[in-house]
């Protein structure tokens, strides 16, 4: 692929852009960054999950000391305002030098979007030490009771007096064992109260009745914890936006968490391993299999690029229809997996457990991205609600 060409739906044809003055600029400052600062090789250094995390925390501090930690914010907190195009370029870039992503991910893309939208001056505060690094973050959404179902979550947070009692468990909680806070998911109306009794909470990690448990997963780290909270006593100033009100906010944050940032993302992790296919492919004859196949793989790969840059443009612009990401999302995650299982049928155990340790974990992440974010069938239900406009299928209980 052409690292040079950036691709944005312009009028629904597909066509490589010519970069402004500006675009250029920022492209040729970012790589200047990259190669001095990206280290060949850091995927393979550590044989721990917990030295990998040491790691990309102070990879939070070199993207910030040179301004790069937040190019996407808008610029009046701390970002660079960067526009559909620009987003682009950077994580087509940072797929180029294989860039750490960073340990902030849910602070940077999820968490600072529904401060600066709903959250109180005070509250806004979190914002600058979510930009340097200082502050990390991550995401209590999921239960063991309720997975991606959020709508019947039980975790409970009542008030007293001038404080939340929180009382529940969250699940498949990303980076927890690293974060210094978490965005929290809580019923604060009736047990059946539904999308009607939610409410958004932010929570200080070393709160006294929080306990964190890592989850060791197939690809042998412990990426996912489950954090449970019994009688944790938090401010009422931390409750986000209103009372009851919190399910405007989690449709917010879940469309940006499963949007065109989190599949360009997706995209880089994508190309980097077709990418390594492409190189091994090399040394093989034209007639083995894998080498048929590797056409199709180039135009799935090309089409999440497509896709994800229109839906960046789309939702810049404010034309995004509800559930589009929900599409792209999937197509995304969906091609990951297939990709992974194509891996194996190719090339077999031996490309995996001779080759880069990465390799191995790639293809357990194949398996993870069709769940994180949303899973494939909680999207292919939102396609169908939202864009399809179709009824749905659940019964109601008189």
């Amino acid at each position: 692929m052409n690292n040079s060409d950036y691709v944005v739906d312009r009028g629904r044809r597909a066509m490589p852009l010519q970069l402004t003055g500006r675009q250029l600029a920022f492209r040729e400052e970012l790589r200047a960054f990259y190669t001095d600062k990206v280290e060949p090789g850091w995927r393979e250094r550590y044989d721990s999950f917990e030295d990998l995390g040491a790691y990309l925390r102070d990879w939070e501090q070199v993207l910030a000391s040179r301004d790069w930690a937040v190019p996407t914010w808008p610029e009046e907190y701390g970002g660079r305002g960067a526009d559909a195009v620009e987003r682009a370029i950077f994580t087509e870039e940072t797929a180029r030098f294989d860039a750490p992503e960073g340990l902030n991910r849910l602070g940077k893309r999820l968490v600072a979007p529904v401060l600066w939208q709903f959250g109180t001056p005070e509250q806004q505060q979190h914002l600058a030490r979510i930009r340097t690094g200082d502050e990390l973050w991550c995401q209590g959404f999921s239960e063991p009771s309720a997975g991606s179902d959020l709508v019947n979550i039980r975790t409970t947070a009542q008030r007293v007096s001038d404080e939340w009692v929180i009382n529940g468990r969250k699940i498949w909680t990303s980076f927890a064992q690293f974060a210094d806070w978490i965005i929290l998911l809580v019923r604060t109306g009736p047990a059946d109260s539904r999308a009607d009794g939610i409410s958004v909470l932010l929570v200080d990690l070393l709160t006294p009745g929080i306990e964190i448990s890592p989850i060791i997963t197939m690809s042998g780290h412990a990426e996912f914890n489950e954090v449970s909270f019994n009688d944790v006593r938090v401010p009422a100033a931390n409750l986000v936006g209103e009372e009851n009100a919190g399910w405007s906010i989690v449709r917010s944050v879940l469309q940006d968490e499963r949007g065109a940032d989190y599949c360009l993302a997706r995209y880089s992790d994508i190309r980097r391993i077709f990418d390594d296919v492409v190189s091994t492919a090399r040394e093989l004859p034209a007639e083995h299999r894998a080498v048929a196949h590797l056409g199709a793989d180039y135009a799935r790969v090309y089409a999440i690029q497509v896709l994800a840059s229109d839906l960046l443009e789309r939702g810049q612009n404010r034309t995004a229809p509800e559930g589009l990401e929900s599409l792209v999302k999937l197509y995304t995650t969906e091609t990951w997996r297939t990709m992974g299982d194509d891996q194996l049928r190719w090339w077999g155990a031996p490309y995996f457990t001779e080759g880069p340790k990465e390799r191995l974990h790639d293809q357990a992440e194949s398996r993870h991205f069709t769940i994180s974010a949303g899973t494939s069938e909680i999207q292919r239900n939102l396609i169908a609600s939202r864009l399809l406009e179709l009824p749905s299928g659940r019964k109601k209980v008189a």
